[in-house]
């Protein structure tokens, strides 16, 4: 088998590297809460994003979506939506009722906006109780 190919140097050289942006790791943990809602079918992630993005909740590295769910379980209108969200301070160690305030925070953020529920069970059911 044959090979052959050719390179052209002079292109090659005149390509600038992109420029890339260096983030030191964290020097204390993150904190990490998974949370589920039951949402309208017709909710776009797109949207539920620019309204987590507007709150500004401090600390809050990331969020993802990372389950989208519907079943009997779920009533028939409705879709489950799980996410998981990233807490870190730069600065030190974040306490349990810290991460506690700022997620209710975004719980009422969408309760408010798209008339999110918690979904009953799990880690996050006691969360569902504070007002």
């Amino acid at each position: 088998m044959v090979w052959a190919a050719e390179l052209d140097f002079g292109q090659l050289l005149e390509k600038k590297p992109q420029l890339f942006q260096y983030v030191p790791l964290a020097r204390f943990p993150g904190v990490t809460r998974d949370i589920s809602f039951i949402a309208e079918k017709d909710v776009s992630y797109q949207e539920v994003k620019e309204a987590l993005e507007k709150l500004s909740i401090p600390y809050l590295a990331r969020f993802d979506l990372y389950d989208r769910f519907s079943g009997p379980s779920v009533p028939k209108d409705k879709i489950s939506l799980s996410f998981r969200f990233v807490y870190v301070n730069p600065q030190r160690t974040l306490l349990a009722e810290d991460v506690d305030r700022l997620q209710q925070k975004i719980i009422e953020a969408l309760r408010a906006r798209f008339n999110f529920q918690l979904r009953e069970g799990g880690k996050n059911s006691r969360l569902h109780d504070v007002e």
